[in-house]
């Protein structure tokens, strides 16, 4: 519940046809011009085993099974080969910096006698048993606690079977963890060449298209066979931007290792290519901007034994302006496929719907859209899906959208054009009721009778989204390595241009009641606290402090991992929607860093835009920018005592909302808030509380507060039954024991946060109590004894990010009183608008 329910209050005027066009001329441009080049690492990587007796992969009972669809891209290793249960071994892991905990997915009997789970301390060489359950046949996420004196500490991971007979086997995976943790791997150039030859591959690899380059040389370990270990190195050429050599074999295989090294400095650029087997492949790597002109040369090394153990590389190709075009050509003709196999689906609904007698070309292109999305969902989670493609897929199901945005306006507009008419489906005059805002009473235009058809819209739409969104958490979908080099750049960069067109749309909605020069300074405004907001954010939370162990940014990865995993750990599982939201941008193949920051960009837009349209109910232009400026200030005092969790900005978006739909009684978009809401927080649950209380005078109140209550308590308890796979006990609830009470009481910590939140603006309302509505002196006063019940019993008092609700409601308090001393005006303002109300006006302002 967010754009879409922002912009119906008030409407957004149709977005200018000759802006579609150009964006999606852009996005032809650039998905036809950038050519496929693998990045050289990534955020989270996975170790490697470096030592491997009894273990292999994917060596597990065959009736071990996975609960839903197995993570994309996860190896995973057992014991049962062989001898199965007989069998024994044992498996080390390279070193890396030990997190507080370790993310593994178990199956078999770790645990059990013989079979154990170890982390060893690289330092010290102690070992010590990972406590885990028995997970029996079937695969299940497992959070391994490290010990607390060996968090940041060199560490390995150990698998050990030395158990024979019925139930002596288990399998895992190996953690997957920030690259920066991870030890990288070394190549001693001390000793000679040697293991490697030329053409020192399996006999029956291929080239592609069965043509051998004329004139490559290429050698591979496959000599003796998967037995030989060593290293070789290609003679230096001069390094361009990026570097381009034909690979084959396993590179990523335990034990092998690939890389371009400079030279000049003896730097090594380590490459993780996905493995292309028995098939010559031409891969281009990016290289560093420093090392260009400088010479480099491919080195890989061999280490690994058994099978899949060998590899093999070609001398550096030059890249010439032939090669480029040809890239070219063949991502453009990729687009045009993609583009053309995404529409198909989109056209067939528009021609049934037609069909069914829809005429409204809006409600057509709404249709088309929707389909493309679910097109494009389908397309990403089928066998079709390409990883090596990613990114020209993303920009064809963009160019594909955009086609769609240019089409009906120029259809519309054609319709218009013929029949000299508006084009539309004809309407009655529809006399509305008083509107909040100042808006007076009466007859209006025809075209509001369609007002309740697109709140209809709205609800469709969002629902819809709601349950797109939630997705990968309800079926557990994990993130592949995310993009680097351009193709991050350019995935980054199309997410922040949605950012952009958030903006271009609230100036848009907004100079229709306001001048040009106030819409401007309201979007910069909005913009400019966003982005203030989320750079302090940015610098103490994530980079700065640590509430834990580990860093911030690591703890919210790790965090963001166990929620999609629903790893039951009130009560952050509970809160799965934001965390689904950011891992849809993981799986575009964002980083989690990039997509969180994404993320809290286009919330915080929508929040302090909400802010605005929350304030202007009550108060003129400038009390809402003053209200927006002081929960600007008071934000980062919320900051204290707060590690970065994803729920806060979406829940405070889902309060906000609340308010709105409270006053101005639309009760199919508050229930809508609150339930969707709480699956970002659910304290928004309250307000159902609220409306309880101070509501009893609205029409069918009976029907709609059991609604509330019915579908506000069904939510709750249902979240927290899939989640838990069971009933809920009261530590369940939220992570602690009644004894949590009496201990957060006496926490010295809480009073600063709580009267610099929840009590700073207090003397505004006690300054300005007559001529304050009476709606915010009673959301005041409700939500600061809830708010500080609930932190008492189910969180901390001490984190004032809980009392953000209460401050929203006090800086519409403190702005209106301060822009009626200003203009001298002692009494509640109806909101004056420059601009009178459009004629035609719709819920989404087409």
């Amino acid at each position: 519940m967010t754009a879409g329910a922002i912009m119906a209050i008030p409407p957004l005027r149709r977005m200018n046809s000759g802006f579609c066009i150009r964006t999606s001329l852009l996005f032809a441009l650039l998905s036809a011009l950038i050519p496929t080049v693998e990045g050289s690492d990534s955020e989270l990587r996975s170790i490697d085993l470096v030592s491997n007796h009894g273990f292999c992969v994917n060596g597990v009972w065959s009736g071990a099974h996975w609960p839903g669809k197995r993570p994309d891209g996860l190896k995973t290793w057992g014991s049962f080969c062989g001898k199965g249960d007989d069998n024994v071994g044992r498996a080390e892991s390279q070193d890396f910096t030990a997190p507080s905990v370790l993310n593994v997915y178990l199956v078999g009997y770790p645990g059990t006698p013989g079979v154990r789970l170890i982390l060893k301390n690289v330092e010290s060489k102690e070992e010590r048993e990972l406590r885990s359950q028995s997970v029996g046949d079937e695969w299940r996420l497992n959070a391994l606690q490290v010990p607390s004196e060996w968090v940041d500490e060199r560490v390995q991971f150990i698998a050990e079977d030395k158990a024979t007979g019925p139930g002596g086997w288990m399998g895992f995976s190996l953690p997957v963890l920030p690259a920066a943790l991870i030890a990288l791997p070394t190549i001693d150039k001390r000793t000679l060449p040697k293991g490697y030859c030329q053409d020192g591959v399996y006999g029956a690899t291929e080239w592609p298209d069965d043509v051998r380059p004329k004139g490559v040389t290429m050698w591979g370990s496959f000599c003796d066979g998967n037995e030989n270990t060593g290293w070789w190195a290609s003679q230096p050429v001069a390094a361009d931007s990026y570097i381009n050599f034909y690979i084959a074999g396993y590179p990523d295989a335990p034990g092998l290792t690939l890389a371009v090294e400079n030279v000049k400095t003896g730097e090594l650029l380590f490459l993780y290519p996905s493995p292309p087997g028995e098939h010559w492949e031409l891969r281009h790597f990016r290289l560093p901007a420093e090392w260009k002109g400088q010479p480099v040369r491919v080195i890989s090394r061999d280490q690994a034994t058994g099978p899949g153990g060998w590899a093999g590389f070609s001398e550096p190709l030059p890249t010439t302006l032939a090669d480029e075009v040809v890239i070219a050509a063949k991502t453009f003709r990729l687009v045009v496929l993609l583009v053309l196999a995404f529409l198909i689906p989109s056209v067939a609904v528009c021609i049934l719907l037609a069909r069914l007698g829809v005429a409204n070309l809006l409600y057509l292109a709404a249709a088309a859209l929707l389909t493309l999305g679910i097109t494009l969902g389908i397309y990403f989670y089928s066998p079709f899906w390409d990883p090596d493609t990613g990114l020209v897929s993303i920009c064809a199901g963009l160019l594909a959208a955009g086609a769609i945005l240019v089409w009906f306006p120029i259809a519309k507009r054609r319709h218009a054009g013929e029949t000299g008419v508006p084009a539309g489906p004809a309407t009655n005059s529809v006399p509305m009721p008083a509107m909040v805002g100042g808006y007076p009473p009466g007859p209006v235009s025809p075209a509001l009778g369609r007002g309740l058809k697109w709140r209809w819209l709205i609800l469709v739409l969002t629902w819809g989204l709601a349950a797109l969104a939630v997705l990968p958490a309800i079926y557990h979908w994990a993130a592949p390595l995310p993009f680097t080099g351009s193709e991050r750049d350019l995935l980054v960069g199309l997410g922040y241009l949605v950012a952009l067109i958030i903006c271009y749309s609230i100036y848009r909605a907004e100079s229709r009641r306001l001048t040009r020069s106030q819409a401007l300074a309201l979007v910069y405004a909005v913009f400019l606290l966003t982005s203030i907001y989320n750079n302090i954010h940015s610098y103490n939370v994530d980079k700065v402090t640590r509430y834990f162990a580990e860093p911030n940014r690591v703890w919210q990865n790790n965090m963001q991992n166990s929620v999609i995993q629903l790893v039951p750990s009130p009560p952050h599982s509970y809160r799965f929607l934001p965390n689904s939201i950011v891992r849809w941008m993981q799986l575009a193949r964002m980083g989690f860093g990039p997509a969180r920051d994404l993320y809290r960009l286009i919330v915080g837009l929508l929040l302090f835009y909400a802010i605005y349209k929350y304030a202007r109910l009550y108060c003129n232009y400038a009390g809402a920018l003053i209200a927006m400026l002081f929960v600007a200030a008071i934000y980062p005092v919320s900051f204290e005592h707060y590690a970065g969790q994803l729920t806060d900005p979406l829940s405070h978006l889902s309060f906000v909302l609340a308010f709105i739909f409270l006053e101005t009684e639309e009760f199919a978009l508050l229930l809508t808030t609150l339930l969707i809401g709480s699956l970002a927080k659910e304290t928004v649950l309250a307000i159902a509380g609220y409306y309880l209380l101070f509501h009893w005078k609205e029409r069918n109140y009976l029907l709609k507060a059991a609604v509330l209550c019915v579908a506000g308590v069904a939510v709750y308890f249902g979240v927290r039954v899939f989640v838990l796979h069971g009933t809920m006990h009261y530590n369940q609830a939220s992570g602690v024991t009644l004894d949590h009470v009496w201990e957060n009481w006496q926490n010295g910590e809480w009073q600063a946060p709580v009267l610099l939140t929840g009590c700073a603006l207090l003397p505004f309302l006690a300054l300005g109590w007559k001529e304050t509505a009476v709606s915010l002196k009673r959301q005041t006063l409700f939500l600061l004894p809830v708010l500080f019940i609930s932190g008492l019993f189910f969180s901390w008092l001490r984190e004032g990010r809980n009392f953000m609700p209460l401050v929203f409601v006090l800086a519409v308090v403190a702005g209106g009183y301060i822009s009626r001393q200003l203009t001298g005006t002692p009494k509640l303002e109806a909101i004056q608008e420059t601009n009178t109300q459009p004629e035609a006006e719709t819920p989404l302002g087409v």
